[in-house]
């Protein structure tokens, strides 16, 4: 869990929105829409986290050599090393889209630290097997690229912290595999459930979450995603501001 929050700080979320997408995206550190009731409810705390996470690539190098060290790893040349070899992170990557670059600049930034990174290239439809089915410890990927899809702004994302983050999520090997904190766990739970009595008491159980959150980081959040929708003049369409015409 350390390494994967050091992630937060290793990436910089300002460049992928600025060169990578072209300026059409707003970065994201927290599993909470921007475009959302709670964003703007809770847009103190999350300036909070943005703030505490911000690129600090100097920051998650410490945090990340802690850990491989304490993991039993040791650094020789420059290279991270496990029993007489280099440590090698496998990189499953979408292709369709700028997640093709997301994930190059990623594998890129971990090279640099000391890892080896084989990428491995698919569509959407070749990668989910590989993410969705297969059992974590057969150790087919280290990251994905993945993307979540929204055309609706949302009113309650307290549900966010129990699909994202625990086994309850979804039926499948990957979620599983998660281990969050059980005081995070717990969060989880009663947010999912609505288990609150006040607007002030679930405010505070949200401000509660979202450290566990960051400290947990199976998902880090880089973007949420904006884009221009051309259309005919003389169509007519429906739009909002989450889903776009294309939602």
């Amino acid at each position: 869990p350390r390494i994967r929050e050091a992630m937060n700080y290793l990436v910089d979320r300002d460049y992928i929105v600025d060169e990578i997408m072209g300026g059409l995206g707003t970065p994201r550190y927290v599993p909470i829409n921007t475009a959302s009731a709670d964003r703007g409810y809770l847009a103190a705390e999350i300036r909070a986290i943005e703030a505490k996470y911000a690129h600090d690539a100097a920051k998650a190098e410490q945090m990340i050599a802690e850990e491989m060290e304490n993991l039993g790893a040791t650094k020789e040349d420059g290279k991270w090393m496990y029993n007489g070899s280099q440590v090698e992170l496998l990189a499953l990557i979408r292709t369709e889209d700028e997640r093709k670059q997301i994930g190059d600049y990623v594998g890129g930034l971990l090279e640099d630290l000391g890892f080896a990174v084989v990428r491995d290239y698919k569509t959407g439809t070749e990668a989910a097997p590989i993410w969705q089915q297969a059992e974590p410890t057969e150790c087919q990927f280290s990251f994905y690229t993945g993307g979540w899809v929204s055309t609706a702004i949302s009113r309650d994302a307290g549900s966010n912290f129990n699909f994202f983050y625990t086994p309850k999520g979804l039926p499948r090997p990957l979620w599983a595999a998660y281990t969050p904190v059980q005081a995070f766990a717990d969060l989880a739970q009663q947010l999912n459930d609505n288990d609150f009595t006040t607007l002030e008491e679930r405010k505070e159980m949200f401000a509660s979450a979202l450290p566990l959150a960051m400290e947990d980081s199976v998902r880090i959040w880089l973007l949420d995603r904006s884009s221009v929708a051309p259309y005919r003049a003389d169509m007519e369409v429906a739009s909002d501001l989450s889903g776009s015409i294309y939602g």
